[in-house]
């Protein structure tokens, strides 16, 4: 385990009240939910990165492709509609999550 740094915080009344109740709720201190909560930003964070660094090597390889293939063509398809879907390649979709596609493919 890392050395433990002393740091000094400031939060509004709100937080803090709200952050001690937290902690008697779930038998653990303010320091420990501080702590949490600033592991699931360092989360969040690296998984932006690591999204980002996947969004840049499609690109990369969609940019080689194109300059092998040429261009990619619209499929004139239209937009696609999911409207009464119940399975998606054997996966079951809730409507709820469907997105409608306002433009064309």
């Amino acid at each position: 385990m890392s050395a433990v740094v002393d740091k000094r915080v400031q939060i509004d009344a709100d937080q803090a009240k709200r952050l001690e109740q937290m902690a008697v709720a779930r038998g653990a201190t303010e320091d420990a939910l501080i702590s949490e909560g600033l592991d699931l930003l360092f989360r969040e964070q690296d998984r932006q990165a690591t999204r980002a660094e996947v969004v840049r090597e499609d690109r990369e390889l969609l940019a080689q492709l194109e300059a092998e293939l040429g261009p990619l063509q619209s499929c004139g398809a239209g937009p696609v509609s999911l409207e009464g879907a119940t399975l998606i390649v054997g996966t079951p979709v809730s409507a709820a999550l469907v997105r409608h596609l306002e433009e064309p493919c």
